[in-house]
């Protein structure tokens, strides 16, 4: 069994070049910023999400419950009565391997590789507009996966803001003079900004608006893997000590957060994943934070219930008399 932790650095500063939407709930527009017969209709695109391999600093230390702690780097191997299982720390996710990958770019202002990968269908976002002066224009709720169209006059600059909370949950409308958002706990917020310049034109022409969301918390993945079991998991008794997620007030002008606030993350086998459904030999389960500080992360696994390939069910029972806790420490 391997146990992977991934660390994955926001970058902090979003990244204008793709994504793409759809209006599926009541939009809102300021109603002195009326529409003439010269408008352009804008179709919003969401080409993806920006992931960052980041430079990062930290160690992954693998203990038996009843002896002292032996501290190694990225790698150990804890040997159970019955199975071994390998735990690594490691900056880059494994799951987005499988995503497409959009396009390479590196306009991040930090160090690694950065790639964008498609979003999934059906997320939700919200994108504000304004006019560059700073007029609020309008407001819309837009779903991932088909394109969607926002009408807006011609021969005018508009500044643009999108935010998302990478899931189908519904976004907040906020109020455009101050275009605060509450961000809920353990959430993975994305944010993307730009300007859209629209020339003089026939009305009704098309306009493209292309978006790669970028990452605002930073997250951290913990895999669970019995592949080298030639099983899938029925049940994994995991536990985690040292997570914190955080609540944030969010400001889509600014792009920056503020009243951050933290609090304890409970995290069971309910919440992890598979990586390659249907197949449940790799599952996974994330951890959002918006504050940079040292983590000390402990993962103890008690109790492993495996399928074999077969279809013979495996049970192991006895994992709580020699626990194995596994600490990571990373910034």
């Amino acid at each position: 069994m391997i146990i992977n932790v991934y660390n994955h650095l926001s970058a902090r500063l979003a990244v204008a070049l793709g994504a793409v939407f759809l209006i599926v709930s009541c939009s809102k527009r300021n109603p002195s910023v009326g529409l003439d017969s010269y408008t352009a209709n804008v179709r919003v695109n969401v080409l993806g999400v920006g992931e960052v391999q980041p430079a990062f600093s930290g160690k992954t230390r693998a203990t038996r419950s009843h002896r002292p702690s032996n501290s190694v780097q990225s790698k150990e191997l804890i040997s159970f009565d019955s199975f071994d299982a390998q735990v690594s720390l490691s900056g880059f996710d494994e799951k987005s391997k499988k995503m497409n990958i959009i396009r390479q770019y590196t306009q991040y202002p930090v160090n690694g590789e950065t790639l964008a990968f498609g979003m999934a269908q059906d997320i939700t976002y919200r994108i504000l507009f304004y006019k560059s002066d700073g007029t609020f224009v309008s407001s819309a709720q837009l779903t991932s996966g088909v394109p969607g169209q926002i009408e807006l006059i011609t021969g005018e600059t508009y500044l643009w803001y999108a935010l998302s909370f990478h899931n189908t949950d519904p976004i907040p409308d906020p109020d455009p003079d101050i275009a605060d958002v509450h961000v809920p706990s353990n959430t993975d917020l994305l944010y993307a900004s730009g300007t859209l310049a629209i020339p003089v034109q026939s009305s009704g022409q098309p306009v493209p608006l292309d978006i790669v969301f970028a990452h605002k918390y930073s997250r951290i993945g913990l895999e669970l893997n019995s592949m080298g079991m030639f099983a899938g998991m029925n049940h994994v008794g995991v536990s985690i000590s040292g997570a914190t997620a955080n609540t944030s007030t969010f400001n889509l002008k600014k792009g920056s957060l503020s009243k951050i606030a933290s609090s304890p993350v409970d995290i069971d086998f309910s919440d992890f994943t598979n990586i390659e459904p249907p197949f449940e030999d790799r599952k996974i389960a994330y951890i959002y934070t918006a504050l940079e500080n040292p983590i000390n992360l402990i993962v103890s696994i008690n109790a492993l219930d495996v399928q074999l390939d077969n279809a013979g069910p495996r049970a192991f029972n006895s994992l709580s008399a020699h626990a194995g806790d596994v600490n990571f420490t990373f910034t």
